[in-house]
């Protein structure tokens, strides 16, 4: 699923050495309405850890900051989707189903590492440079170890395990047939 998500049009966009500001804008306005979904789905499986596992500043918020900036930059419009009508993937508030999430959320932060790093090279010279939020991670943070070692203890646990590894490719499927 891994390899499926990353050979869609929109990663292959986003590493693309020749991006230019105005379509690394609209590629961010994909990522920022997705991750959005994705944190609500994150708050509604587990509210009591929402704000102690992942990133205490939301994702989504960095990646709405930096549209309107590079919006108001590009003289383009903001992003004006409404997110309460994106649907979210399909996945079950079983136990093993935070854990999926997380693990798709949290490998997307590590990701972001490699992608960040291309774009520096791609938009260098370009306003689009100082607008990539959504892409900084944050490497001190304990979440990932966290994430692991719950993904471990689950695989002690034959029907949990199956439930995480199903709530992890729902959650890549989704994101693939809207990426394509």
């Amino acid at each position: 699923m891994h390899q499926k998500l990353e050979d869609t049009q929109c990663a292959l966009a986003i590493m693309n050495p020749l991006l230019q500001p105005a379509e690394y804008l609209e590629l961010l306005k994909w990522w920022h309405r997705h991750w959005k979904v994705l944190e609500h789905l994150e708050r509604r499986l587990r509210p009591d850890h929402a704000d102690t596992l992942l990133i205490p500043q939301r994702r989504s918020a960095k990646a709405e900051a930096d549209i309107q900036a590079l919006a108001g930059l590009l003289n383009l419009p903001p992003d004006d989707n409404d997110y309460d009508s994106w649907p979210e993937p399909d996945i079950p508030g079983a136990s093993g189903s935070w854990e999926g999430l997380a693990y798709v959320m949290k490998g997307s932060e590590l990701g972001s590492k490699m992608i960040k790093k291309q774009l520096q090279t791609s938009l260098i010279g370009t306003p689009a440079i100082n607008h990539l939020g959504f892409f900084d991670s944050a490497p001190d943070q304990p979440a990932w170890p966290v994430v692991i070692h719950r993904l471990e203890e689950l695989l002690e646990q034959p029907l949990t395990r199956m439930q995480c590894i199903a709530s992890a490719n729902r959650i890549f499927e989704w994101l693939i047939r809207s990426a394509l």
